[in-house]
């Protein structure tokens, strides 16, 4: 049984429209990924992980990140150049980079829903929704 409860999603995300079919594949989204920035640790730590955090301008593996947790930014701590997690990255220039982690859930998943569903779900236009879908699918099949 679907408990909206125990999510804590943003403020335009309505579960209240998650189907009971749906349900336990968003529950173990959330669980996994509360926040969006549950989303960008996933990032850093892929990018960690297959080294590949590393400064655009320098190529330093040397990120630091402030003290304001930016979990978008880091500094090189060679050339004191800026840098994005995202950039080069299929999430580069996202602004709600955990509706897109959601959409990318789903299609890992298999689960395939319709643009108006996600639209209503995430409080998003369907427009924005389905540019969203095809991006998804045409990275998938590259």
């Amino acid at each position: 049984m679907f408990d909206a409860r125990i999510f804590k999603p943003n403020k335009k995300t309505r579960l209240e429209l998650v189907s009971e079919e749906l349900a336990p594949f968003f529950e173990k989204f959330f669980l996994i990924f509360p926040s969006q920035e549950a989303v960008y640790d996933e990032i850093i730590l892929e990018l960690l992980k297959t080294d590949r955090l590393r400064c655009r301008k320098c190529n330093s593996p040397n990120a630091k990140f402030s003290d304001k947790k930016s979990h978008r930014n880091f500094r090189c701590g060679d050339c004191h150049a800026r840098n994005s997690i995202t950039a080069g990255t299929f999430f580069n220039g996202v602004t709600y980079i955990w509706i897109w982690r959601a959409n990318v859930w789903l299609n890992d998943e298999n689960i395939l829903v319709s643009q108006n569903c996600l639209a209503q779900i995430f409080g998003i236009s369907p427009n924005t929704s389905r540019k969203m879908q095809q991006s998804i699918l045409v990275a998938m099949n590259d």
